[in-house]
């Protein structure tokens, strides 16, 4: 039954006509859900992360708020969507995965796969469990988004997080995923500087007071592709951000694109 559940998704996916964007979206998180696949033997025992960077001894070189999209050879969907963070990281933690398949990682910007990255299959089984180096060296061609600081004044603290995004952009909120009015594409929604699980969206945007967010970085992507319009990164009065280590930057993947 799961199965011709998934077939019929997969079906009205690309059904779908172009002017339901939306709805589409959401066809698309539920056939990428983080769960184990039906299909083949994945697991979430291992994953990739990485750093998007152009200079691999400087620190400062990350490339902040990239969509990565990560897809496995012979799957005509991606297997997941993600963003870097503000220091180039990136990380598909709790992605099922076949470690004995090849998998690619594309940066996307605007309509254009500008960038693709191969991620070579393992032959025999490796005797760690956990992530796989996934860095990598990206260039941008010009400037790719904008950036504004959003800083909650005396008259915000008492407000819920998600009223006050609504008060200060021009936004709506439907199943868990934040949409600008005027693109059908949504926002990725970080917090100190990591991506948020689906499952806990909900509490962090409703029930989170202003008193507990010391600023938002609110990212607009110049040309919005069809994965997001932006990023809001949101920084909690409390709490580390991940830093990156120079070092990991040697075990970079093969530009295939």
């Amino acid at each position: 039954l799961l199965k011709r559940i998934i077939f019929f998704l997969i079906i009205s996916y690309h059904n779908i006509k172009i002017n339901d964007m939306r709805l589409k979206f959401i066809l698309f998180l539920l056939l990428t859900l983080k769960s184990v696949s039906v299909f083949s033997q994945e697991n979430t025992d291992y994953w990739y992360d990485g750093v998007a960077y152009t200079d691999s001894t400087e620190l400062t070189s990350g490339v902040p708020y990239l969509t990565i999209v990560l897809s496995k050879e012979g799957d005509q969907m991606p297997k997941a969507v993600t963003v870097s963070n503000s220091l180039g990281a990136f990380s598909f933690y709790g992605v099922p995965m076949d470690i004995f398949k090849d998998y690619t990682i594309s940066v996307i910007e605007g309509n254009t796969n500008a960038a693709s990255y191969l991620c070579n299959k393992f032959i025999e089984k490796p005797r760690f469990v956990g992530n796989i180096n996934a860095h990598f060296k990206y260039i941008p061609i010009g400037e790719t988004h904008s950036e504004t600081i959003l800083t909650p004044t005396k008259e915000d603290v008492k407000l819920m997080l998600l009223d006050y995004l609504k008060k200060k952009l021009d936004l709506e909120y439907e199943d868990r995923v934040l949409f600008p009015k005027a693109s059908d594409a949504p926002y990725k929604v970080l917090a100190n500087n990591v991506e948020i699980p689906d499952e806990k969206i909900d509490m962090i945007l409703q029930q989170v007071p202003m008193e507990m967010i010391k600023q938002i970085t609110v990212v607009k992507y110049n040309t919005p592709n069809k994965y997001f319009s932006g990023v809001l990164n949101i920084r909690f009065t409390f709490g580390d951000e991940p830093t990156v280590d120079k070092e990991t930057r040697l075990f970079s993947l093969p530009r295939i694109k």
